[in-house]
This record gives C-alpha cells, sequence and structure tokens, in this order.
C-alpha cells in the first residue's frame, strides 16, 4: 500500500513539474512518448478495449452533439459564471433531458467542466472545441468519416474483403448512399464542402510552415530551368485557398525565385476562391492525368 502510494505521489509531482515548466517541442513530445508507455503499463487490456470498442463510439457522438447544440459556444461565452443545462436547451430548442445526457458525456470526458449539477463552464478542449474550424472539422469527419466507417465491414463482405476496385467502389459509397466518387459527392454538397476547406485549413494551421523544414533550394530551385520566366517552378495539387503557395512567396529566401506558381484544385473549389494568391489558378482534377508537364 505504501510503495502504490509512493507511485502516485510521484505521478502527481512530475504533473505538477510538467505544468510549471515550458517544454521545448522535441521535449514535449518525447514525453508524450514515455506518458503513453506508462498509460499502458497501468492500464489492462481489457480497459483499452472497452475504451476503443464500447465508449469512444458515444463519446464522438457527443462531441458531434456539442457542435450541433451550440453546447462549446454557449459555454464559451460565459466563462465566468457558466451556463445551465436549461439555458442551453433554450437557445438551442432541444429537449433538456437530451442536452442533459450529452452534457454528461462531454463532463466526463473533459470537454466541458462542470461546476454543479446543471451548471457548466469552460475547459481548455470547450474553448478550442468552440472554433468555427474546429466546428467544421468536426460534421466533416464525423457526418462523412464515421458513415463511412460504420459501413466498411458491410461493404468488405459484400466484395469479398477485396481492396476496392476504384474510387467510385469504397466504404465512402455505401455509407453516404452514392455513386460519386469523394471530391464529386462533395461538390454536390456544399455545407459539408465548406467544411471540408475548414478542416483542412486547421490542418495547415496546426502544422509548422513546410517552408521551414522542407529542403526547398535542393529539390525545387536546384536545377530549375531558368531560361524561361514560363517554365512553371512549383504546382500546388488540391492546394484549396493556396496557403503553401503563399508561405513559399512570404519566405524571404525564395520571393525572387524565377518560374511561374500554379494552384490547382477542383472547379467549385477554385471558383470559390475568396483571396486568391497572385499565381495561376487552375481547375484540376487529381485523379486524372497532370496538366503541368516538366
Amino acid at each position: 500500500m505504501r510503495q502504490e502510494l509512493d507511485i502516485t505521489s510521484q505521478i502527481n509531482a512530475l504533473i505538477g513539474t510538467i505544468k510549471s515548466e515550458k517544454l521545448d517541442e522535441v521535449t514535449r513530445l518525447q514525453a508524450l512518448s514515455a506518458t503513453r508507455g506508462l498509460l499502458e503499463t497501468l492500464e489492462s487490456p481489457v480497459e483499452r478495449i472497452i475504451q476503443d470498442v464500447v465508449m469512444n463510439p458515444p463519446i464522438l457522438t457527443s462531441i458531434r452533439m456539442g457542435v450541433q447544440l451550440g453546447i462549446f459556444t454557449q459555454i464559451s461565452q460565459n466563462p465566468d459564471h457558466g451556463v445551465t443545462a436549461q439555458e442551453i436547451s433554450e437557445r438551442a430548442g432541444a429537449s433538456p433531458i437530451i442536452v442533459d445526457q450529452f452534457l454528461r458525456l462531454l463532463a466526463a470526458t473533459g470537454y466541458v467542466d462542470q461546476i454543479d449539477a446543471q451548471k457548466f463552464k469552460p475547459s481548455a478542449r470547450t474553448m478550442i472545441m468552440a472554433n468555427p474550424n474546429m466546428e467544421a472539422t468536426t460534421r466533416a469527419c464525423f457526418d462523412i468519416g464515421n458513415c463511412c466507417a460504420s459501413k466498411a465491414p458491410e461493404f468488405f463482405r459484400q466484395n469479398q474483403n477485396q481492396f476496392p476496385s476504384s474510387a467510385r467502389e469504397t466504404p465512402f459509397q455505401l455509407g453516404l448512399n452514392t455513386n460519386l466518387s469523394y471530391f464529386e459527392w462533395l461538390g454536390q454538397n456544399p455545407a459539408l464542402a465548406k467544411d471540408f476547406q475548414q478542416w483542412m485549413a486547421l490542418n495547415q494551421k496546426a502544422t509548422a510552415s513546410w517552408t521551414d523544414w522542407f529542403d526547398i533550394q535542393k529539390h525545387i530551385i536546384d536545377g530549375f530551368d531558368f531560361q524561361s520566366p514560363d517554365n512553371v517552378l512549383l504546382v500546388d495539387v488540391g492546394g484549396g485557398e493556396g496557403k503553401y503557395i503563399q508561405e513559399f512567396k512570404e519566405n524571404l529566401s525564395f520571393s525572387t525565385a524565377p518560374g511561374q506558381l500554379v494552384l490547382q484544385d477542383l472547379p467549385n473549389v477554385i471558383s470559390a476562391i475568396e483571396n486568391p494568391p497572385d499565381v495561376e489558378l487552375m481547375a484540376h482534377d487529381f485523379f486524372t492525368s497532370q496538366p503541368v508537364k516538366g
């Protein structure tokens, strides 16, 4: 018993140390990897399986419903006084019982903080979830991805567990009840297409600029034919609104690099760009042959 208490004290002390110190990114990732090893050592296989198989699906549903009911937005806007389940249900026009049930799951998993029987304040996750890009990401991943995932066993059972023969014969078609490919379907569903683009923008914001870690000089600049200004230096394939090309243009080391820059995406994406970068815009489906050669 004494040894068990000592282990608990050591872990709590380590948590306190980490909270009080600002770790660099490399150290943080190394510590995170070590922490996962600690959790795996303490957690029984049955506990892990129950979490993955039994608990995760309703947790994902509660997060998606948190977006739909405006739970994260409402709670994040009242950090001092908090919000009651009744207030959330009234503003959402939803059943108080439904709101309460999802709030309990969100509180149990740290997505909101429960301060009273029916009152909630924002946690760190609440504030992130209230971000419009994160709300869009949640809708895109759940409304599309979960439909595909839930139908995958049935799809592979029907095709004798073989690899899909084309982009139009996948769990996506079964899950969304369509004959269209993923990107064709997005083109006909503008709301989720917009969510998808916001999801991609969120991914880009969450990572360091590619110009900081990719050897542009070696792989792009060196060996480029500078003789004609019309030669294409860089093509951003499926580039959305052109964030990667914009980062390239803004990097002072390459701001004067010669050659043309091309941004490619589907026609509906290209036509919807509100503030296009100063590059050539080209509608292109990357499942077809690349029109830019050389």
